[in-house]
């Protein structure tokens, strides 16, 4: 009797958790191959904003839209006013 009890506390267990990782594994699925299909969820108003889906595409173009200076370890290379030399030039353009 004690063997039938695990089986079925083992299925108890297990049968939901093994469908909440289907759904799970779906909507992740989904997502990462339709990202510009809207969340089924209502957005969230903030103080500061609406709440939006937003994809990698678009962090990326507003990345490489939005011009970068050189960080506080690399402003000893350019003085004011004056054009970093050569070697520090690349030396930015290979990081970034």
């Amino acid at each position: 009797m004690p063997v039938a009890a695990l089986f079925s506390a083992f299925f108890l267990i297990a049968v939901p958790l093994a469908i909440f990782m289907a759904i799970w594994s779906a909507v992740l699925l989904g997502r990462t191959l339709f990202p510009e299909r809207p969340l089924p969820v209502v957005p969230r108003v903030t103080n500061r904003s609406v709440a939006m889906p937003v994809s990698a595409r678009e962090i990326g173009a507003a990345l490489r839209r939005r011009h970068l200076g050189p960080s506080l370890s690399q402003r000893h290379l350019v003085a004011d006013g004056d054009l970093p030399d050569p070697l520090a030039e690349d030396l930015w353009l290979r990081r970034n």
